[in-house]
């Protein structure tokens, strides 16, 4: 598997303004959640919990102020593992 997200705090902008601190969700303006922005250390343990090994994942840092961090995870488990 693998996993290509925004993770850590929120850069200047929409996403800063839209956060919430507490659930990690962004919350768009009719107050419907559209996007989960976690830190990268607890989308790997999430990755962990759901009984995936983790081969190699870095953090593409962001760009500039207004861009976020970028979580590149690679995951796999053996056929016998998977959980249905």
């Amino acid at each position: 598997m693998m996993i290509a997200t925004m993770c850590n705090e929120p850069g200047e902008g929409w996403a800063k303004e839209h956060v919430d601190s507490t659930s990690r969700n962004m919350i768009a303006d009719n107050g419907v959640a559209v996007r989960y922005l976690g830190r990268a250390d607890d989308i790997l343990q999430e990755v962990l919990s759901a009984g995936f090994s983790i081969r190699h994942w870095e953090v593409i840092p962001a760009k500039d102020s207004a861009d976020q961090d970028e979580l590149v995870v690679i995951a796999s488990r053996s056929v016998g593992e998977i959980r249905q």
